[in-house]
């Protein structure tokens, strides 16, 4: 069943609702990460110390919403098929 809908989504990508409901949540997520000044710090930092300039953190939210659904397929179509794949589920004591 894992693999249906994992396999169907690869083929079919997300629904415009879909698209719009992760973008939802992800600005959520970056207003909440930002509501407090250690969460606000712990947010630039975590962005800083990996190389991230300033322009392009700010710019996240922005980057976020041009997101389309070609780039979304193509990110999946990269990343979601061969070895990246979900290919198997093992069950407790199993090998």
């Amino acid at each position: 069943a894992l693999l249906a809908v994992t396999d169907k989504f690869l083929k079919e990508g997300p629904t415009p609702e879909e698209l719009a409901r992760a973008k939802k949540r992800m600005a959520a997520s970056e207003i909440f990460a930002r509501d407090n000044q250690v969460g606000m710090a712990n947010w630039y930092g975590s962005l800083l110390v990996t190389g991230q300039p300033m322009a392009r953190i700010e710019s996240w939210g922005a980057r976020i919403q041009a997101v389309t659904r070609e780039q979304v397929m193509a990110a999946l179509n990269t990343y979601m098929t061969g070895v990246n794949h979900i290919d198997a589920a093992l069950l407790p004591g199993k090998t």
